[in-house]
């Protein structure tokens, strides 16, 4: 699996770095600190399967991100790796097409599951997430 990942904590992005590149069959291509960066690189190798993303970010965020991969790259999976755990901007996230919604307290097992299940085609958000989803009254 080739990944690109995108924070813009130096110190988070150099973990996430190394926690990812222990699993097997991964192969970090490069880091970012904001999504125009990513777009960039993908522009260069669009061979990647999958974008692991901060929310936010200056110049480009996760959100602007989505969108703009699901424009011009459509095989490559998105998923946001986030601290946010506001309902709209999770509604906001998955109507821009994201693959996966993570919280950052996610822990290794679940990061390397959503992983895995997002480059097989799957969808993967987080079990508070979906626990949020499920108790929002629909408008």
């Amino acid at each position: 699996m080739r990944i690109l990942i995108a924070d813009d904590n130096m110190t988070l992005l150099g973990s996430l770095a190394g926690l990812v590149s222990s699993f097997g069959g991964v192969e970090i291509i490069s880091q970012h600190t904001n999504g125009q960066q990513v777009l960039d690189a993908l522009e260069s190798d669009p061979t990647i399967d999958l974008v692991v993303s901060d929310l936010q970010m200056p110049v480009m965020d996760g959100i602007e991100l989505t969108l703009r991969l699901k424009e011009l790259f459509p095989t490559v999976k998105i998923c946001l790796l986030t601290a946010s755990d506001q309902i709209e901007t999770i509604k906001e996230a998955m109507h821009a097409g994201v693959d996966g919604y993570l919280l950052k307290n996610a822990d290794r097992g679940e990061l390397e599951t959503a992983m895995n299940m997002i480059v097989s085609g799957n969808k993967f958000y987080s079990p508070e997430v979906l626990t949020l989803l499920a108790n929002d009254p629909i408008k």
